[in-house]
């Protein structure tokens, strides 16, 4: 079982911020790296009946989207198969490959 902890922050109307720790449980890996990819969340954490949970780090194979989009621009026939990023929104693009499941066109090389 994988776990994704977030903090959602709200206000009331009296300006007040008010944060909840809401936990996400997932079944299998794919899924919770695809949450965490979108929400642009860091770490999430793997839990076995009986053991001590463990951290993974969503960063560590596939890139972020402010890097990724550097790097789509640096080099964008490699990223995008186009020879120009000039009338491509690249972060809607990156979310598109995540939610496609093309995640290997995120991965670090």
């Amino acid at each position: 079982m994988y776990t994704i902890k977030q903090k959602q922050t709200s206000k009331n109307w009296l300006g007040r911020k008010r944060t909840k720790l809401v936990v996400h449980t997932f079944t299998n890996h794919k899924d919770a790296l695809k949450f965490a990819l979108n929400e642009q969340i860091r770490y999430y954490s793997h839990c076995i009946e009986g053991n001590k949970p463990t951290s993974r780090e969503a960063y560590k194979m596939h890139y972020s989207c402010l890097n990724w989009v550097k790097l789509a621009e640096k080099y964008p026939m490699h990223y995008t198969g186009r020879r120009r990023t000039k009338y491509t929104n690249l972060e809607k693009l990156y979310y598109y490959y995540v939610n496609s499941d093309n995640l290997h066109r995120l991965r670090k090389h």
